[in-house]
């Protein structure tokens, strides 16, 4: 099942083995007034165009080639509701974030809410929210951290769209670290080369360790006279 096409399936019908026979399918929204119809040689069927979000009734008949037709078997459900359009950041804090999104496409008329879901791998944080139109503010955030935040069309039928994603940072309070190095030569070229070395190493680190948080390597370049043991 999705938001506009459902693939159904039925068993054959009894005691007719060796006859020839195929199937009528017919569908309509009371919603939308939306109806049509199908033909099927076999046991399945894919029905495109539906409107999303929307109760269908299904009715499927046996048809034989001398014009004989059954009663029909009937289904009922609901196609998936869209999902959300596209998210925009309003604001980003330490701590939290205002997000607002496009309409579903195809829902207007049909009744839906939000549901939001967000987490950081760094932390371990997740949570959830609702929000009953096309906006939200999240709060309680970790600062510097990078989110994930899912947002899904729901229905009070239960049906659940495909969520729409956003990834982003929450903005950091800063903290710095300083790391001294000293190089071990007094050549130019031998100094470039250890130094290359040396970042690549501590960027390395930082990344493995800080994987998921905002953080920035600056080197400052001091003249070898500038160093001591004690600056």
């Amino acid at each position: 099942m999705g938001n506009d096409s459902v693939s159904l399936s039925w068993g054959s019908p009894v005691g007719m083995d060796g006859l020839q026979y195929s199937f009528n399918i017919t569908y309509s929204s009371s919603f939308w007034g939306h109806n049509g119809s199908t033909n099927a040689p076999s046991n399945s069927t894919v029905i495109s165009n539906l409107r999303p979000g929307s109760e269908y009734v299904f009715n499927i008949t046996t048809v034989q080639a001398s014009g004989g037709w059954s009663k029909p078997a009937s289904l009922s459900l609901y196609t998936k509701p869209s999902q959300p359009g596209e998210i925009r950041v309003d604001s980003v804090g330490n701590d939290s974030v205002s997000l607002s999104w496009g309409s579903p496409v195809g829902m207007d008329g049909l009744q839906y809410s939000f549901s939001i879901t967000y987490s950081s791998s760094f932390w371990g944080h997740s949570g959830s929210t609702n929000a009953p139109s096309n906006s939200t503010v999240i709060s309680n955030l970790r600062p510097g951290s990078e989110y994930v935040f899912n947002i899904t069309t729901v229905q009070a039928s239960g049906g659940w769209s495909t969520p729409a994603s956003i990834s982003l940072y929450t903005k950091p309070n800063e903290k710095r670290l300083y790391l001294k190095f000293i190089c071990s030569s007094i050549e130019l070229f031998s100094c470039e080369k250890e130094k290359k070395i040396v970042q690549q190493e501590i960027e390395a680190r930082l990344a493995e360790q800080l994987k998921g948080m905002y953080w920035k390597l600056n080197w400052k370049e001091k003249e070898a006279k500038e160093c001591s043991d004690d600056n």
